[in-house]
């Protein structure tokens, strides 16, 4: 008997043996219950992926904030470039060591 014969066989005789052997049908069903995946537990899932995404892209846009800061650091900024720095939202470091709030460094 070859697998075609087989699956021929099983659509002709399970709809009866269903109807005719209870517990046959609640060991099916059984069966089947342990093959899948139940809606609570494919939505307990789906949520925990959901919030897994959610986390990541805040920490992709933390990194892309962190990454816009505009710096400077040199030991010979005068006043005036100062005040010019300020005005255009970079900051001024005179040595590296001052760099705060980078990550990966």
């Amino acid at each position: 008997m070859n697998i075609t014969e087989i699956k021929q066989l099983l659509e002709t005789e399970v709809p009866v043996i269903l109807q005719e052997s209870p517990a046959f049908r609640e060991w099916l069903q059984d069966f089947i219950r342990r093959q899948t995946v139940s809606k609570e537990s494919f939505d307990e899932r789906f949520d925990r992926m959901m919030n897994e995404l959610a986390a990541d892209r805040e920490n992709q846009r933390r990194h892309w904030d962190e990454q816009e800061r505009k710096i400077v650091i040199s030991p010979m900024v005068d006043a005036k470039a100062r005040v010019v720095a300020q005005a255009l939202e970079i900051e001024v470091f005179s040595y590296s060591d001052d760099v705060t709030g980078l990550s990966g460094y």
